[in-house]
């Protein structure tokens, strides 16, 4: 059986209300994976192929990842490389993640891993980049000054003196 908690952040969970799966051995002279095809329906209720997991069969450690469009052509290529335990964590060292329609690719190698650790909230506070604009995304023309407070009785006494 494979840890959830080891495959959680690569790969979203099978459902088993709304998915089927299917298992493949493929053995071959360069392979020894275990193919686990995860299988939805569509509107009119034929089979679509949402997405394959290779597993090797040594280590039961995922290897790959296909993710296809509903035409059945590959959306996402996913390998999964050089795994090492972090914080007592199995987590794959080296990502490589193909996105053929989109053409382009990336490879993520881990310098630093650290697992559940708290996060500061300022780790999330970013200085704006000099001679750089800022934008709100969804609001309308530059962004508006904050409303000014009305004022207090006693400025408004020694405002008509």
């Amino acid at each position: 059986m494979i840890p959830h908690m080891t495959l959680c952040v690569l790969f979203l969970p099978i459902d088993p209300a709304s998915e089927q799966t299917f298992l493949e051995n493929l053995t071959d002279e360069d392979n020894a994976s275990y193919i686990v095809s995860v299988l939805s329906r569509n509107a009119m209720g034929e089979p679509l192929l949402q997405r394959q997991l290779w597993f090797d069969r040594l280590s039961l450690r995922m290897v790959r990842q296909l993710i296809f469009d509903p035409a059945g052509d590959i959306l996402t290529d996913a390998r999964y490389n050089d795994w090492q335990r972090y914080d007592n964590v199995l987590f794959p060292k080296r990502i490589e993640i193909n996105r053929p329609k989109d053409e382009y690719g990336v490879v993520i190698t881990m310098v630093k891993v650290d697992i559940n650790k708290p996060v500061t909230d300022d780790k999330f506070d970013l200085e704006q980049p000099p001679g750089t604009e800022l934008r709100v995304v969804g609001a309308q023309g530059p962004p508006k000054p904050p409303p000014q407070p009305p004022p207090s009785a006693a400025q408004k006494g020694s405002a008509k003196k």
